[in-house]
């Protein structure tokens, strides 16, 4: 099943360059900023975007060709 996802500027966090790889540090240091302005998500319903299929599966698809 496919979802799609309707974003606007509010909703958009766009973050430094380097910090693009996804990291557990990122988000946390984006989480903390958010609470400091006073700015909260339901945990139960956040849903991830992945822009690119996780590093894993690129190698493995590499090392298949």
């Amino acid at each position: 099943m496919s979802r799609v996802f309707l974003l606007s500027p509010a909703n958009v966090v766009v973050t430094a360059e380097e910090s693009w790889r996804a990291r557990a540090a990122v988000v946390a240091t984006i989480g903390m900023e958010m609470a400091a302005r006073g700015e909260f998500a339901d945990p139960f319903k956040v849903t991830p975007i992945y822009i690119r299929r996780p590093e894993a599966e690129e190698k493995a698809e590499s090392q298949r060709k």
